[in-house]
Protein backbone atom coordinates (compact mmCIF):
# COMPACT_ATOMS: atom_id res chain seq x y z
CA UNK A 1 0.00 0.00 0.00
CA UNK A 2 2.74 2.35 0.88
CA UNK A 3 4.67 1.79 -2.71
CA UNK A 4 1.30 2.13 -4.30
CA UNK A 5 0.42 5.50 -2.29
CA UNK A 6 3.82 6.41 -3.08
CA UNK A 7 4.18 5.44 -6.96
CA UNK A 8 4.72 9.52 -7.66
CA UNK A 9 8.01 9.47 -5.52
CA UNK A 10 9.53 6.47 -7.96
CA UNK A 11 12.01 7.89 -10.18
CA UNK A 12 13.58 5.70 -11.99
CA UNK A 13 17.30 5.51 -10.43
CA UNK A 14 16.81 2.13 -9.55
CA UNK A 15 14.40 -0.45 -10.80
CA UNK A 16 10.90 -0.82 -9.82
CA UNK A 17 11.31 -4.24 -7.87
CA UNK A 18 13.95 -2.23 -6.49
CA UNK A 19 12.41 0.38 -4.68
CA UNK A 20 9.25 -1.52 -3.58
CA UNK A 21 12.13 -3.80 -2.05
CA UNK A 22 13.80 -0.74 -0.02
CA UNK A 23 10.50 0.13 1.38
CA UNK A 24 9.12 -3.27 2.42
CA UNK A 25 12.18 -3.60 4.29
CA UNK A 26 11.80 0.49 5.84
CA UNK A 27 8.22 -0.49 6.82
CA UNK A 28 9.52 -3.96 8.73
CA UNK A 29 12.29 -2.13 9.67
CA UNK A 30 10.35 0.78 11.53
CA UNK A 31 7.73 -1.82 12.79
CA UNK A 32 10.76 -3.58 14.65
CA UNK A 33 11.85 -0.60 15.75
CA UNK A 34 8.26 0.27 17.17
CA UNK A 35 8.44 -3.08 18.53
CA UNK A 36 11.70 -3.40 20.83
CA UNK A 37 10.83 0.46 21.90
CA UNK A 38 8.00 -1.25 23.43
CA UNK A 39 9.81 -3.70 25.41
CA UNK A 40 12.40 -1.61 26.26
CA UNK A 41 10.37 1.42 27.29
CA UNK A 42 12.42 2.69 30.76
CA UNK A 43 9.00 3.79 31.96
CA UNK A 44 7.68 0.91 32.01
CA UNK A 45 10.40 -0.94 34.20
CA UNK A 46 11.27 2.41 36.25
CA UNK A 47 8.11 3.95 37.47
CA UNK A 48 8.03 2.53 41.00
CA UNK A 49 4.92 0.90 40.77
CA UNK A 50 4.70 -3.02 41.53
CA UNK A 51 6.22 -5.59 39.19
CA UNK A 52 3.37 -7.49 37.51
CA UNK A 53 3.89 -10.26 35.57
CA UNK A 54 4.14 -8.41 32.07
CA UNK A 55 7.09 -6.09 33.73
CA UNK A 56 8.50 -9.66 34.61
CA UNK A 57 7.73 -11.14 30.85
CA UNK A 58 9.33 -7.75 29.50
CA UNK A 59 12.55 -7.95 31.61
CA UNK A 60 12.88 -11.71 30.63
CA UNK A 61 12.58 -10.46 27.25
CA UNK A 62 15.24 -7.15 27.99
CA UNK A 63 17.79 -10.02 29.34
CA UNK A 64 17.44 -12.24 26.08
CA UNK A 65 17.84 -9.33 24.02
CA UNK A 66 20.94 -8.29 26.07
CA UNK A 67 22.59 -12.02 26.03
CA UNK A 68 22.08 -12.08 22.04
CA UNK A 69 23.59 -8.89 21.58
CA UNK A 70 26.81 -9.79 23.95
CA UNK A 71 27.19 -12.53 21.25
CA UNK A 72 27.27 -10.14 18.31
CA UNK A 73 30.42 -8.59 17.59
CA UNK A 74 30.97 -5.34 19.10
CA UNK A 75 30.50 -3.31 16.09
CA UNK A 76 26.92 -5.44 15.06
CA UNK A 77 25.85 -5.36 18.41
CA UNK A 78 26.51 -1.13 18.85
CA UNK A 79 24.67 -0.42 15.52
CA UNK A 80 21.67 -3.15 16.42
CA UNK A 81 21.58 -0.60 19.83
CA UNK A 82 21.56 2.69 18.24
CA UNK A 83 19.13 1.47 15.62
CA UNK A 84 16.41 -0.23 17.45
CA UNK A 85 17.09 0.11 20.70
CA UNK A 86 18.14 4.01 20.74
CA UNK A 87 16.31 4.49 17.50
CA UNK A 88 18.48 6.20 15.89
CA UNK A 89 18.33 6.95 11.54
CA UNK A 90 21.13 5.75 9.61
CA UNK A 91 22.69 8.76 9.27
CA UNK A 92 22.53 9.46 12.96
CA UNK A 93 24.04 5.99 13.34
CA UNK A 94 26.70 6.61 10.61
CA UNK A 95 27.40 9.81 12.71
CA UNK A 96 27.96 8.57 15.83
CA UNK A 97 29.95 5.64 14.85
CA UNK A 98 32.02 7.61 12.55
CA UNK A 99 31.56 5.07 9.73
CA UNK A 100 29.46 5.65 6.23
CA UNK A 101 25.69 5.43 5.99
CA UNK A 102 26.45 2.21 3.61
CA UNK A 103 28.69 0.84 5.97
CA UNK A 104 25.86 0.89 8.82
CA UNK A 105 23.28 -0.77 6.48
CA UNK A 106 25.52 -3.96 5.94
CA UNK A 107 26.58 -4.06 9.74
CA UNK A 108 22.90 -4.04 10.49
CA UNK A 109 22.11 -6.41 7.92
CA UNK A 110 24.70 -8.68 8.77
CA UNK A 111 24.00 -8.33 12.28
CA UNK A 112 20.39 -9.07 12.08
CA UNK A 113 21.20 -11.84 9.94
CA UNK A 114 23.98 -13.47 12.59
CA UNK A 115 21.38 -12.84 15.59
CA UNK A 116 18.54 -15.05 13.83
CA UNK A 117 21.01 -18.04 13.58
CA UNK A 118 22.32 -17.54 17.15
CA UNK A 119 18.45 -17.40 18.49
CA UNK A 120 17.69 -20.42 16.52
CA UNK A 121 20.69 -22.17 18.23
CA UNK A 122 20.03 -20.89 21.29
CA UNK A 123 16.23 -21.83 20.90
CA UNK A 124 17.52 -25.25 19.96
CA UNK A 125 19.19 -25.89 23.09
CA UNK A 126 16.63 -24.57 25.35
Amino acid sequence: MKAFKNMHQFEGRSSFTTWVYAIARNVLMDFLRDKYKMIFSNEELTDGEVKTESSSIQERKQRKVENLLAQLPDKYSQVLRLRFLQNLSITETAQVLGISENNVKVCQLRALQKAKVLKIKDASHG
